[in-house]
């Protein structure tokens, strides 16, 4: 009735600031607040306006020991507490509704006057008795009371504009008839001016005398009153044919954007970053129900994006009516391309209307729709980019550090975003959840994934595949047939106090700070949710690691009572002083803050990686060079050809171990590999002292080159001579493991001369050495004698002009091919 009335005085034009109107509710009821604003009702503007200039004046309810102590006793006969009768709390007026604390007992005023009223009357009857006149018992206890005078206490209370809700401002004192002034509140004056004069400027009528003009306020008046009566003559014709106009457009006008189709986008004209020449594209983390995609190519015109796979059942991989986010252009746009897992779209006239309103809905903290592509198999929504993924994945991401300040910064966008969602045609979320709370390039939360209900409905549910997705749905909800598709305002609640644990943990939903993964059972978890037991079952938040008053919101927003729930106007302003004011005002100091800390970890996260690499590929170098010559792979590394080429003076060293044949057939194949394993890299690292390259083994065969791809003189038959010696040394120490008293023993042969190398293969490149030179090393080792080194007459020769080796002749022998050699032993270097 008093914002009606408020109404009518804002058409009257007293809404200048120079009137201030009051009201009388001495009796407030427990959740009341003197209301202004109505859903879907064009006069809240002129109602919350007008507001600022309306005080109530109430009953004060006092915080005395004493009321406490009445209150409490109250509760106790209420909730028939050692009793052997009871009332329900309504039937005394007693009930529990929650403050700024959220935890205080608040009393029907009704209850306590009730109280004073018998507390009269048996002072009354007492002084009746006393007085032994219960001769017209009634009427005699009624003359004690008569003409008594009782001082009450009440409240002033004011608006406050920016929570919208009536404060305490004052409190008179009727015993002591003082008026005494809250802590911390202030009277706001209208137009944020001082306390308007006892009469207006103009009076009450209009009529002062110093705003009319002299000799002609009279006929002014009369002019205006014909003036007026044309006027509103004409306009109430121009109303009425204005009306009809206007609704006929407005007709029009809807039918043809329902038709129009601009939010339909073809699959060709989005150009994904392979298809622009880029060589590979990753997909960013998956809105949704999918926390973090894996790295994908994206796809071609040819291949179905609704094709992708999907994840592991577990909170990591969520998958559900979404797969992967893919990144693309459309237009000039950088886009995110969401596959729907739906084989044809259904376009009704219900969701025509809601792609016309999710048209409208422009939120800095919502993600704007850009259209959907119809063409199966690529159905998928288009959305504009948010680069930084969601806040599921910036919350995983434990070398990101965020302090309080950018917790605070991203729940309240999310509180803005759900606020101008819940005022919109839209009115609730429905699948409100971290992953698709998703942060752009500013570190700015938006909200994804609402409206298109019709759509969805006619999406793949996955919800039986993982239940996960389900944890942020609400227990009214859950007990519904489909909770995926069920939604409200308070379900939004709910799912936001999920959203909170997150942040305040930095875990998923249902885990515990200090345990690594939950235990329990998806499937446990939701059952224990569903059934709404005493006290309910809900995520656990230790004390320490939140402000008392986050935790108390977060608790009281995933009440089990949908009605406890706060809404989200409470909600940011409950959370104003959690967070010590902090609005879009301080946003540009909050922004560089974030992008600061950012900066931080993203450097030291670039060091580690960078560091990481260079490890890497000192490993994939230092494998490179066991495979290859160490000058042949920076080569082929520097993407240089490297062609065969010819060598005139190289030698070759090759070696196998007397009898593997037999060795072998009293070892089993593991045991063979692992002799040949122990070998060689007993033979690997003496090579590595030595100028010489490795270039074939083959069982128990191994080949040694030097002098090629560098040249390096007549040094080549020094190397591989001393490295033939030292080989021969370590066989001696060798010991088989299976067959300890077993020894190895070599022949060895080694040739010097001419030859051909090159690398052959590009998949498995292998550095390849041929030549008669080669053919003949090969001859000489298999005519040698065990533990002895057999040298050509060439390689014998070049020895000789180092003279530091012990060199004995063994003679001519006989070759296949070759005829007979004279070949020599290579005993021993000499002693100096």
């Amino acid at each position: 009735m008093s914002r009606n009335f408020l109404i009518h005085a804002y058409d009257l034009g007293m809404n200048n600031g120079e009137y201030v109107f009051f009201g009388l509710q001495l009796l407030k009821q427990s959740g009341e607040n003197f209301g202004w604003y109505r859903q879907g009702d064009k006069q809240n503007r002129k109602a919350k306006m007008m507001f600022e200039s309306y005080m109530t004046i109430s009953v004060h309810v006092p915080t005395s020991p004493e009321y406490n102590s009445f209150v409490n006793r109250a509760f106790e006969l209420a909730s028939g507490q050692n009793q052997n009768f009871t009332f329900s709390r309504d039937d005394v007026g007693v009930s529990l509704y929650h403050l700024e604390s959220f935890t205080s007992l608040e009393i029907n005023p009704l209850v306590a006057a009730l109280y004073d009223s018998f507390q009269l009357f048996a002072w009354a009857y007492n002084k009746s008795l006393y007085a032994k006149e219960m001769k017209n018992g009634a009427i005699k206890i009624n003359q004690y009371i008569w003409n008594s005078i009782y001082q009450d206490d009440y409240t002033l209370n004011d608006f406050d504009s920016e929570v919208g809700l009536m404060q305490p401002v004052m409190i008179y004192n009727g015993r002591k008839g003082k008026i005494f002034r809250i802590e911390g509140s202030q009277i706001r004056w209208p137009n944020d001016s001082t306390a308007p004069p006892d009469r207006p400027y103009c009076d009450f009528d209009g009529k002062a005398l110093h705003c009319r003009e002299k000799g002609s306020f009279r006929l002014s008046c009369i002019a205006s009153y014909l003036v007026l009566a044309i006027c509103t003559t004409l306009s109430a014709l121009t109303t009425i044919i204005s009306f009809v106009a206007f609704f006929a457009i407005r007709k029009v006008k809807s039918e043809n954007d329902l038709n129009s189709r601009w939010w339909q986008i073809h699959f060709e004209e989005i150009k994904f970053p392979e298809q622009m020449g880029k060589k590979s594209s990753l997909s960013i983390s998956t809105f949704e129900d999918g926390y973090r995609s894996s790295a994908a190519n994206s796809s071609s015109q040819m291949r179905s994006v609704t094709q992708m796979s999907k994840g592991a059942n577990s909170l990591a991989s969520v998958y559900g009516r979404f797969g992967a986010v893919q990144v693309g252009w459309w237009r000039g746009l950088r886009i995110a391309f969401k596959p729907l897992d739906v084989k044809k779209v259904n376009l009704t006239r219900k969701l025509l209307i809601e792609l016309t309103n999710i048209r409208d809905c422009l939120h800095e903290n919502l993600v704007k729709f850009i259209g959907i592509c119809i063409e199966e198999p690529n159905v998928g929504i288009i959305t504009e980019l948010m680069m930084k993924g969601s806040l599921r994945d910036i919350l995983e991401a434990d070398k990101i550090q965020i302090d309080w300040n950018f917790r605070y910064s991203i729940i309240s966008d999310i509180i803005e975003g759900m606020i101008y969602l819940h005022n919109s045609v839209f009115e609730y979320h429905g699948r409100l959840k971290s992953t698709n709370c998703l942060l752009d390039g500013r570190f700015m939360v938006k909200i994804a994934d609402y409206g298109l209900r019709s759509l969805y409905k006619q999406v793949v549910s996955e919800t039986d595949h993982n239940p996960r997705v389900l944890f942020w749905t609400s227990p009214e909800h859950l007990r519904s047939s489909n909770p995926y598709e069920a939604g409200s305002k308070k379900g939004d609640i709910y799912a936001f106090a999920i959203i909170l644990q997150e942040i305040i943990n930095r875990t998923e939903p249902f885990e515990s700070k200090n345990e690594e993964k939950n235990t329990m059972d998806p499937t446990e978890i939701l059952d224990r949710v569903r059934m709404g037991s005493d006290p309910p079952f809900r995520p656990t938040i230790e004390s320490e690691d939140c402000p008392r008053s986050l935790l108390e919101l977060t608790r009281r927003c995933w009440s089990e009572n949908p009605d406890d729930r706060p809404d989200f106007p409470r909600i940011k302003a409950h959370f104003k002083k959690i967070s010590n004011g902090l609005t879009s005002a301080n946003f540009l100091d909050n922004l560089l803050k974030r992008l600061e800390q950012y900066a931080a970890n993203l450097e030291m996260i670039v060091e580690e990686k960078t560091q990481t690499v260079i490890e890497e590929k000192n490993k994939a170098d230092e494998l490179l060079y066991q495979i290859l010559p160490q000058y042949v792979a920076n080569e082929l590394k520097a993407g240089r050809h490297c062609s065969p080429e010819s060598f005139e003076s190289v030698s070759i060293f090759h070696s196998d171990i007397v009898g593997f044949t037999t060795l072998s057939s009293q070892s089993n194949p593991m045991q063979v590999v692992n002799l040949l394993n122990d070998l060689y890299t007993c033979f690997d690292s003496t090579i590595s002292f030595f100028d010489a390259f490795k270039f074939e083994t083959i069982g128990d065969a191994y080949m040694v080159a030097s002098g090629l791809p560098v040249r390096n003189g007549d040094n080549h038959a020094k190397e591989v001579a001393m490295l033939a010696l030292e080989l021969r040394k370590s066989v001696e120490k060798f010991r088989i493991p299976h067959l300890p008293k077993t020894k190895l023993k070599l022949r060895i042969g080694i040739n010097s001369g001419p030859c051909d190398a090159g690398v052959v293969g590009s998949k498995m490149p292998k550095y390849i050495v041929f030549g008669e030179t080669v053919e003949i090393a090969t001859k000489l080792e298999s005519h040698g004698e065990p533990m002895k080194i057999q040298i050509s007459e060439s390689t014998k020769k070049i020895l000789d002009t180092f003279n530091c080796f012990n060199i004995s002749e063994r003679g001519k022998i006989n070759i296949k091919d070759k005829g007979e050699l004279l070949t020599y032993w290579l005993d021993s270097l000499i002693e100096q």
